[in-house]
């Protein structure tokens, strides 16, 4: 059943060359370019788009280092008070989580 369904290729068996048909050594080069419409391209279209998706993201990454690079801090002071900012909010943090815990152990000492 699978033989059946597979599909099935063309072969050169039996092919006969049409009657008219020149030989292909005895056509000269611009009628071959006549009968193909044209020049044949010097680059594949695989390769153009390849080269094109590459450009594509090489510009897209310059454009991005480009932005990394314009868009960086000119001094790094304000790093040191941002952790300080940090320390300070943890700080107040823990010394409420602390007056809470205390408050609860003193609550169920009264009740």
């Amino acid at each position: 059943e699978v033989e059946l369904h597979r599909p099935k290729a063309p072969t050169l068996e039996g092919y006969v060359k049409p009657a008219g048909a020149p030989d292909q050594s005895d056509i000269t080069r611009e009628q071959y370019h006549q009968f193909m419409l044209g020049r044949p391209m010097k680059y594949s279209m695989e390769l153009r788009n390849f080269l094109m998706g590459f450009a594509v993201v090489a510009f897209c990454g310059a454009e991005f280092a480009f932005t990394i690079y314009k868009l960086r801090p000119d001094d790094q002071d304000w790093v040191d008070e941002e952790r300080q900012r940090a320390a300070a909010a943890k700080a107040r943090i823990d010394a409420r989580i602390k007056a809470q815990e205390a408050q609860q152990t003193q609550q169920p000492a009264a009740a």
